[in-house]
């Protein structure tokens, strides 16, 4: 069984919410990537996540422009630093121009302990976090 919650819309991004026995989906789209959208985006998921129960969140992002390494470098301490570090997060860029950068966060936020993993494929990602 699922449910789709459209609640969060702003001017930068739309942020949806589908919850799945298994894990919860996010989908951020419309919009354009920054270090404060990126950091919102994905803090309100991860509370999500915490307020519903959920110990697995699938992310799929279709957000235009990227991180700069610097940026990257600065969300993934940030993500690997908080209260939602044992979330196990399976993550999903539909562009795939963004995977160095997104390996390279990956990379930062798995050395210092949090459980997140970066696909190019929704199918992958699903089926990792699934078996896991």
């Amino acid at each position: 069984m699922s449910i789709i919650d459209d609640r969060f819309s702003s001017s930068d991004f739309e942020l949806n919410f589908e919850y799945l026995t298994e894990f919860l989906y996010t989908y951020v789209g419309k919009g354009y990537d920054s270090l404060e959208v990126s950091k919102s985006y994905w803090f309100r998921a991860l509370e999500e996540c915490k307020s519903k129960n959920y110990e697995k969140l699938l992310i799929e992002e279709d957000l235009e422009g990227n991180l700069s390494t610097n940026e990257s470098y600065q969300l993934s301490v940030l993500l690997a630093e908080s209260e939602y570090k044992d979330i196990l997060v399976a993550f999903v860029d539909t562009h795939i121009e963004h995977q160095d950068l997104n390996r390279f966060g990956e990379l930062i936020v798995t050395n210092r302990g949090a459980r997140i993993k970066v696909f190019n494929d929704k199918k992958e990602a699903k089926e990792w976090l699934l078996s896991n």
